[in-house]
Parts: structure tokens; sequence; C-alpha cells
């Protein structure tokens, strides 16, 4: 594995800069620098207002899961080649 990249990212920002979760959010500008800064089976972890919804994919991200406590919503999104979504693929070349 490479040195120096990261294996679990926490993004945390202020609610009100999340409610703007487009293609060419601040969000999406972040998870392009993000690509080439993790490891390959890497999770980011993104928290944002319940009402937000993220879009299913940021650069080469994609959305693995989405829970919700109170106000708040967790997105956990991997490159989309990492193993957390090898049997998805495995299952979708089964049918």
């Amino acid at each position: 594995m490479p040195h120096g990249l990261y294996d679990l990212v926490f993004v945390d920002p202020p609610y009100p800069t999340t409610y703007d979760s487009g293609a060419d959010s601040q969000l999406a500008g972040l998870m392009q620098v993000l690509t080439r800064q993790v490891q390959p089976d890497a999770i980011v972890s993104v928290r944002t207002h319940r009402r937000v919804t993220l879009l299913d994919r940021y650069a080469d991200f994609k959305v693995l899961d989405r829970r919700q406590w109170g106000t708040m919503a967790i997105t956990l999104l991997a490159l989309e080649n990492a193993c957390w979504f090898k049997d998805d693929d495995e299952e979708n070349d089964d049918q």
C-alpha cells in the first residue's frame, strides 16, 4: 500500500456549507482532491444536516451507506473500485 495516504477521512463542514452539495459544490471539489490522498479501500465519512441529500457520486467516490440520527446524517463514500463494492459487482455479474 502507498504510504502517507489516508484510510479514513471525516468531513464535518458547518451545515450551511453542505446545503449546496451539487457537482460544482465545495464538497465536490474536496472529494476530487481526496481521490489522490486516500488508500484504495479508504472510507470518507461526510456529516450533513439530515435534509441534505448528497449525490450518488463525487469524482471517483460513490455512496456506500447513509445513516441519520436526530438532525444529522452521515454518508459513507468509497472509491468506486474499493473492496466494499466487490460483492455488489459479483452479484450483478451472476444475474
